[in-house]
């Protein structure tokens, strides 16, 4: 029998392992059609544009020192911590910024600067759109 709770639990597992890129990947594809939509992006501005933004938003996740930190955690943390922490945060956005500015020209060279100003307004909006989503299909999971 425990045995048999442990093959359970281990397939369970490796569902959710395998179900995470999945749901990553379909997100991704919800972000794509999304902007591209959005922003009206010819197939030609669509071809020099993604490259760019893709590139920028990895660089711009590695970027956020403290993403992964939960509030349990930063209230366990000394004020030492806690500033040491500030100053991270302080930095990091100092790099986001010049990480921005850096990727702004790249970008008006793809598309003009009236779509790139919309981006970031989509970005926020996909957000928003997709986490109401999330909040609707866990609604409909409980009925």
């Amino acid at each position: 029998m425990k045995l048999y709770i442990t093959i359970v639990l281990l397939l369970a597992n490796l569902m959710q392992l395998w179900a995470q890129p999945a749901r990553n990947e379909r997100m991704e594809s919800l972000r794509i059609a999304y902007i591209t939509e959005k922003l009206n992006l010819t197939p030609d501005e669509a071809q020099k544009f993604w490259p760019i933004y893709n590139e920028f938003r990895t660089k711009e996740e590695k970027i956020d020192p403290h993403r992964n930190i939960k509030q349990s955690q930063l209230e366990s943390l000394s004020d030492k911590e806690l500033d040491e922490l500030v100053e991270k945060n302080l930095k990091a956005d100092e790099e986001r910024v010049k990480l921005k500015r850096e990727y702004y020209t790249k970008l008006k060279k793809a598309i003009p600067t009236r779509k790139i100003v919309m981006l970031q307004r989509l970005e926020k909006e996909f957000k928003r759109e997709l986490l109401e989503r999330i909040r609707d299909e866990r609604r409909k999971e409980k009925d």
